[in-house]
C-alpha cells in the first residue's frame, strides 16, 4: 500500500520533470526510488544474535542450532496447519505423519552425503534396496533374514550391518 502511494508520487514528479515544473529536489526524488528489499538484507554481515539456553554440553552449537531450527519448523508447520488452515485432528495427523516422512528422507539424504556416497547412491535407492532387510520373530528371539548382495552391498556402503537387531531388543527408556 505504502510502495503503492510511493510509486504514484514519483510518477506524478516525473510528469512534472518533463514538463520543466519538478517540485521535489534530487534527494526527495530518490527518495521515492522502490527499495530492494533483498539486496538490503545481503548487505548486512547477520541478522542478530540467537541465545540459546540448553544442557546438552555434548553437542556443539552449530548441532545445538540445527535441533532448535528443526523444532522451531515443527512448531511453524502446526501453527499454519492448525490455526491458520483450521484443519481438524485427522487432517492434522495425516500432516503430522508426512512431516515425519519428509523428515526422515532429510536424515537418509544426510547419512548418504555424510558417507561420501551422493553420487553413487540415491534417497530412491535406499527405499527399494534397504525395505528388503527384514527380521523373523522365533522362539529364540529375533533372527536376522540373509539379504542379498545388492542390499548387503548397499549396507556396506552405508555403514548399515542389517545383522544389527539391538533397534528390536526392548528398552526400558522406551514404550511398545
Amino acid at each position: 500500500m505504502k510502495e503503492e502511494g510511493l510509486e504514484a508520487k514519483r510518477a506524478a514528479e516525473l510528469k512534472r520533470r518533463a514538463r520543466g515544473r519538478g517540485r521535489l529536489t534530487d534527494a526527495q526524488f530518490a527518495a521515492l526510488e522502490p527499495e530492494n528489499v533483498a539486496a538490503k538484507l545481503a548487505e548486512r554481515a547477520e541478522t542478530g544474535t540467537l541465545t540459546i539456553r540448553t544442557d546438552r554440553c555434548d553437542l556443539s552449537g552449530r548441532a545445538i542450532y540445527e535441533l532448535y531450527k528443526q523444532r522451531q519448523g515443527v512448531e511453524q508447520f502446526f501453527k499454519i496447519y492448525g490455526d491458520t488452515l483450521r484443519l481438524d485432528e485427522a487432517t492434522e495427523g495425516l500432516l503430522f505423519l508426512n512431516h515425519l516422512c519428509a523428515t526422515i528422507a532429510a536424515r537418509i539424504l544426510e547419512a548418504i552425503a555424510a558417507t561420501g556416497h551422493s553420487r553413487g547412491v540415491s534417497y530412491e535407492d535406499c527405499v527399494q534396496t534397504l525395505h528388503k532387510v527384514r527380521a523373523c520373530r522365533t522362539e529364540g528371539g529375533w533372527q536376522a533374514v540373509p539379504v542379498k548382495k545388492r542390499t548387503a552391498a548397499l549396507c556396506g556402503k552405508l555403514g548399515i550391518d542389517p545383522t544389527d537387531l539391538s533397534l528390536l531388543e526392548p528398552r526400558p527408556d522406551v514404550q511398545t
